[in-house]
């Protein structure tokens, strides 16, 4: 957002979206199925109020505390959950498309255990999200565990005029490292 209001001028409206994991929050057992099942919660922030961090951070936890088994039940009955699904999709549609407002898109993939899988050539050194150049999914966060699993790393996709804002945002440079090497963040990693 500061990245914005740097190139624009002014400040935005911004739209936030967090993937939630459903397969938590039920309560029967999924064994025998397989994919995905998620649902985007979503906050969103007028442009007078962009600064209000803390205000945005709580309407992004109300908005993910609401995905409980009472939503899940909703969501099971075939039709309420087509209208849920209908109109969780329309209301993020209309609401990033207004003009001036940025859509940032967040997913978690903290404690999943991708560091513990082995497919039999060994444990992962390093995971990332996608790691491709010129990816097509822009204004993405995707967080993950360290190896070590003392720390997070946000895997941020931005275009590069955003990206340079952000590597200079000086309190954002006293919370975090930007392109920290995977051979130094952990002993472990060393032979």
């Amino acid at each position: 957002m500061a990245a914005s209001k740097e190139k624009k001028g002014f400040l935005s409206g911004s739209l936030l979206t967090h993937i939630v994991n459903l397969r938590r929050r039920m309560a029967h057992d999924m064994e025998n199925s397989t994919g995905n099942l998620l649902w985007i919660a979503s906050a969103k922030i007028k442009g007078e109020n962009t600064s209000d961090l803390a205000g945005l951070v709580a309407q992004v936890r109300k908005a993910i505390s609401r995905v409980d088994g009472d939503f899940i039940k909703e969501l099971r009955d075939e039709d309420e959950g087509k209208t849920l699904i209908s109109g969780m999709i329309r209301d993020i549609g209309d609401e990033a498309s207004k003009d001036g407002v940025e859509h940032f898109g967040f997913s978690s993939w903290c404690k999943l255990g991708f560091y513990e899988a082995d497919f039999g050539w060994g444990k992962p050194v390093w995971v990332s999200s996608f790691g491709v150049e010129n990816s097509v999914f822009m204004n993405l966060i995707i967080l993950v565990d360290t190896q070590a699993g003392d720390g997070i790393e946000a895997w941020v996709t931005l275009d590069e005029q955003d990206m340079a804002i952000l590597e200079r945002d000086e309190e954002l440079l006293h919370l975090a490292m930007f392109d920290p090497s995977p051979l130094t963040t952990s002993n472990s990693f060393l032979p």
